[in-house]
């Protein structure tokens, strides 16, 4: 190889990542996983912008979200060869998972007259009265 020519087999990097939200509700925690491509020289920069005005130079960074939608992440890799970026535009979504919910489901059911009862009530609960007829002898 002759002396200060560059060699022939750089190859530059491919930025590239993955995320994953780990919770449903405010403030919303994003997991960032760095899927980059070296190339010819290792990686020796991480530069990611969330789209919400923060920024990291972690490698796997965790980043929370305030509120839900959607922003323009981008990743910037760079190693001693050149560098690269990708965009990814991630949304941020409320729910989604498993949860409880509540609500009101208690009822109760009154009837009157002979042999038959009506059940009024919302939810889920014990009453009488689902047509039930008594026979009388």
């Amino acid at each position: 190889m002759l002396s200060g020519c560059p060699p022939t087999n750089v190859i530059p990097p491919t930025a590239a990542f993955s995320f994953a939200q780990t919770n449903d509700t405010a403030p919303f925690s994003v997991q960032f996983t760095d899927e980059s491509s070296p190339g010819s020289a290792p990686i020796s920069l991480w530069a990611w912008n969330f789209g919400d005005g923060e920024s990291s130079s972690a490698r796997n960074p965790v980043h929370v979200y305030t509120e839900a939608g959607t922003f323009s992440v981008t990743l910037t890799v760079t190693t001693s060869v050149d560098s690269d970026t990708t965009l990814q535009d991630i949304t941020v979504v409320v729910g989604g998972g498993e949860g409880e919910g509540e609500g009101d489901g208690e009822g109760e059911g009154e009837g009157e007259g002979e042999g038959e009862g009506e059940g009024e009530g919302e939810g889920e609960g014990e009453g009488e009265g689902e047509g039930i007829t008594t026979e009388v002898k």
